[in-house]
């Protein structure tokens, strides 16, 4: 986790190393699982209550706040984190609709969505 401000050091290096390790795995036949590590920030803020999750709940209240420039509040760093989690899952399911016919055996999941889905925790 990098602790700065500014979402355009902490969000676009995480989408390109989502987007490039799935990339990798499209291009391996022999991989037909990948499943991205994420966050169930990806859904929800730390700090949020009472949102139910669901498999199109996304965290687009820390996109918005990430990328809205200063004045920084003291929790942006978080925010950043946050967006940076949501914004890789995005693009990663985004690649896959687009690119699964191109890899129709390899099995795509965000591990901690699901985790936090199954299990109502938080990761």
């Amino acid at each position: 986790m990098s602790f700065v401000n500014e979402a355009d050091q902490v969000i676009p290096i995480t989408v390109a190393g989502a987007l490039n390790a799935l990339k990798a795995a499209y291009a391996e036949p022999s991989v037909k699982r990948f499943v991205l590590t994420s966050s169930s920030s990806a859904a929800v803020g730390v700090l949020d209550k009472g949102i139910t999750v669901r498999e199109d709940t996304w965290n687009e209240k820390a996109i918005k706040q990430a990328w809205s420039g200063p004045p920084y509040e003291q929790l942006r760093p978080m925010i950043n984190y946050e967006a940076s989690k949501t914004q890789a899952e995005q693009a990663v399911w985004k690649f896959h609709q687009e690119n699964r016919s191109k890899r129709p055996d390899l099995v795509v999941n965000a591990g901690a969505l699901q985790y936090t889905l199954a299990t109502g925790n938080k990761t």
